[in-house]
């Protein structure tokens, strides 16, 4: 190889590593745009991933006086079904209590009637007897006595 032939190929891979380093910068320059995209893709992910964990902490509280409420509303539930077995038993006794005033109501309407039909005086005893049976007044008058 001749002096003039090396300085050609040495002129050629010269001119090839130029080129390479151009490519090559070309090539960082590319990544440097990617990677500051991805910087900026990655802090919209954290962004988001932040905003779930603050919908997942109020989905588990809501979840949480979800379940409150639906306790409270099994225990007022229960306490309903009580109430109205409580307002049925009450009613029983209202309802064995006016059959109990209804039966001495008429027990007493019943001596009532007894004891005024037994009485000499009464109108409803008197009403049952002949004239003769009836009792009388004695005044002077009738009494058989001349004055």
């Amino acid at each position: 190889m001749k002096a003039s032939d090396s300085k050609i190929q040495m002129n050629e891979l010269l001119s090839e590593v130029g080129n390479l380093s151009v490519q090559i910068e070309q090539k960082d320059l590319k990544i440097s745009e990617q990677s500051e995209e991805l910087k900026d893709a990655v802090a919209v992910v954290l962004g988001y991933h932040n905003k779930l964990e603050v919908a997942n902490s109020e989905n588990e509280k809501m979840t949480t006086e979800i379940n409150n409420l639906n306790n409270d509303y099994q225990r007022l539930k229960q306490d309903s079904e009580c109430m109205h077995m409580m307002v049925d038993d009450k009613d029983q006794q209202i309802y064995l209590l006016k059959s109990e005033l209804d039966k001495v109501k008429y027990k007493v309407s019943q001596r009532l009637h007894n004891v005024c039909a037994s009485s000499p005086n009464s109108p409803r005893s008197i009403a049952g007897r002949s004239y003769s049976d009836r009792p009388r007044r004695v005044t002077a008058k009738y009494s058989g006595t001349n004055n």
